[in-house]
């Protein structure tokens, strides 16, 4: 990424007290920086199937730099590490990632593959430095922009604050949680 700056033409700025830069990667050039107002920043990611149109679909996506490509953090997840586009490689969860179809939607039964997502998600300790982090199907229309419009309405509590994106209640193509709700489950999953 920083090597060519693909596919965003600038860094977002991010504050880690455990981290200190260093000579910038090339001589007489320098990255765009944004810096995002409080309450903005977002980690995306994705989990994708390693059969059928998923990865065509990210493919085409990472090169726009569109859907969680336009976050300021991103990553892919998947069973086995496989290499998307140039410069871009899935994270490895472990499960087959097959379930099965069922409730009253009739929809994929996968709370316990993304439990296993949720904790590889934590174990790279990379949430923690944006307010929020979105799940987002391959396959959902999901407009980073449009979503930070929305984000100065949901003030961050102590308990943590998730969007509700269906009357019926929270629905998987589309999943949005502040820093603290992130933190909160992180704190539960422990328990």
């Amino acid at each position: 990424f920083l090597k060519g700056g693909h596919p965003r033409g600038a860094l977002t700025a991010i504050s880690n007290p455990d981290a200190i830069s260093g000579m910038p990667s090339h001589r007489s050039r320098s990255f765009p920086v944004l810096k995002r107002p409080a309450g903005q920043s977002l980690f995306c990611f994705s989990l994708m199937l390693p059969w059928g149109y998923e990865k065509g679909l990210l493919q085409n996506q990472y090169r726009r730099g569109a859907s969680i490509f336009a976050c300021d953090e991103y990553a892919i997840f998947s069973n086995k590490e496989i290499l998307v586009s140039e410069g871009l490689k899935t994270q490895i969860v472990k499960s087959d990632l097959k379930c099965k179809m069922g409730g009253e939607f009739k929809t994929c039964l996968n709370t316990p593959i993304f439990m296993k997502v949720w904790d590889k998600l934590l174990a790279l300790k990379r949430v923690q430095f944006h307010d929020w982090t979105v799940k987002v199907d391959p396959d959902a229309v999901f407009f980073p922009k449009r979503l930070r419009a929305l984000l100065p309405r949901h003030a961050e509590t102590a308990k943590g604050v998730y969007l509700n994106n269906c009357k019926l209640g929270m629905h998987g193509p589309l999943e949005v949680f502040s820093k603290n709700a992130v933190n909160a489950w992180a704190d539960g999953r422990k328990a």
